[in-house]
């Protein structure tokens, strides 16, 4: 499981990166995830790897989050690490087992 954690760290790391392009050609950060290269499948989106639910928490001109969730019924379902956060300024720690998680 320990792992398959850098399915949602390195979607939500590349997930920054193309918010801060979309950033630099509009005046404001992507307020849908169908704006930026992020997989689909339905109505859901998901991490590189299928493991992770991504979700964008928000979005303005200044700030934007998104978050990693671990599929219920998935092969990270029983991981301590269930949620990741990104935002304009990087991993958003809660704690010792987020650092743990994001491997800080």
């Amino acid at each position: 499981m320990k792992s398959r954690r850098i399915d949602a760290i390195n979607t939500l790391i590349q997930l920054q990166m193309e918010q801060e392009k979309y950033r630099a050609r509009n005046p404001e950060y992507a307020a849908d995830l169908s704006l930026l290269p992020v997989r689909k499948d339905g109505d859901v989106y998901l991490s590189v790897e299928g493991d992770y639910l991504i979700e964008l928490l928000e979005s303005s001109s200044t700030r934007f989050g998104i978050s990693a969730v671990a599929v219920t019924g998935g092969r990270q379902e029983k991981d301590i690490c269930q949620n990741y956060i990104i935002d304009e300024n990087g991993p958003v720690i809660q704690g010792d087992v987020q650092r743990r998680c994001w491997n800080l």
